[in-house]
């Protein structure tokens, strides 16, 4: 058995608490956490990537781990709001059942408005499955096809279309490759990044991330919207990464937190479900506080613990494990 990534959970942990952070609007860092906040969900998940099994097999495996979970946590909200919300009437139910089939996250034809973060878990399919082909073939090939996705990521940006999780594909598929390439060189990774001057080296990429995102603007990962410039997006999702890399570096050899594994392992019923218990929160505490927001947040994510834990327990299908 491999032995088990603790900088990989803790990276995992922040990055999701970060985009419940970034989603209890109004306050101020959204632009700072958006920079890089979706990105490194798509890097972790290209680093954790393995092709070891037949396309079949691989197909099944990303069908249980990522589409059946989907399907479910849009299916539930879907029957929540037609049961409990009178303004949410049977056409629109079918219309937000075939956004959720096709993967659409904004307009008349979309997911629940509660689980439009879902839409990035098939986007993540389309990635896995296209890596799947392009990581057998030479180096050469898969520099030009990301620099390809680059391109057709910028022409999407300037045209007026739907948001779909196979647009967002392009966008984010270079970081996704970049995960992927990283794993397979990371013990050159990690002598190159090895220094004693830790604490300086993460304040000063910090430093320069909180610049940088200030001069990208507003980014929208869902809507294929990189912000003012397609390079600082990408400049800006690295360091992002590099930063959370050099600080959940610090627990990675004999560091391991029990609730941080259970709530690595229940990402993606985090992502799912999270805005319900935003919406609870808003509703007792509503504030511009920052302080508040982030105390909000991080307890949305101790909620989820014992959720998780039952989950593991009872219904590992549910979040694409099993027992």
């Amino acid at each position: 058995m491999k032995a088990r990534l603790n900088y990989i959970d803790y990276m995992k942990t922040i990055g999701i608490y970060l985009i419940v952070l970034g989603h209890m609007f109004p306050k101020p860092g959204t632009i700072f956490i958006y920079s890089f906040s979706v990105p490194l969900f798509f890097f972790i998940s290209g680093f954790l990537f393995s092709r070891s099994e037949t396309f079949g097999s691989f197909l099944i495996k990303n069908i249980k781990s990522l589409i059946v979970p989907y399907l479910f946590i849009n299916v539930i909200c879907l029957f929540v709001l037609l049961c409990f919300n009178a303004d949410f009437s049977m056409q629109d139910s079918l219309k937000s059942l075939l956004g959720i089939l096709i993967g659409a996250n904004q307009g008349k034809m979309s997911v629940c408005a509660v689980t439009k973060p879902t839409c990035f878990i098939y986007t993540l399919f389309f990635l896995r499955i296209g890596l799947f082909f392009i990581s057998s073939i030479r180096k050469v090939y898969v520099i030009a096809i990301t620099f390809l996705c680059m391109l057709i990521a910028w022409f999407l940006n300037k045209m007026s279309l739907p948001n779909l999780a196979i647009f967002n594909c392009f966008s984010v598929a270079p970081i996704f490759i970049l995960g992927y390439v990283c794993k397979r060189n990371i013990n050159s990774i990690e002598k190159i990044t090895k220094t004693k001057y830790g604490l300086l080296h993460i304040f000063l990429v910090f430093a320069i991330l909180l610049f940088s995102s200030s001069l990208n603007g507003y980014v929208m990962c869902y809507a294929h919207n990189y912000g003012n410039n397609m390079i600082l997006f990408y400049i800006n999702a690295l360091l992002g990464v590099y930063c959370l890399y050099l600080i959940t570096t610090i627990f990675k050899y004999n560091v391991s937190c029990r609730w941080n594994q259970i709530i690595s392992k229940g990402t993606i019923l985090i992502l799912g479900f999270h805005y319900l218990l935003i919406i609870l929160f808003n509703k007792i505490c509503h504030t511009d506080n920052l302080i508040v927001t982030m105390i909000c947040a991080f307890l949305i994510l101790v909620v989820f613990i014992p959720i998780i834990e039952l989950t593991l327990k009872s219904f590992p299908w549910i979040i694409g494990k099993h027992k």
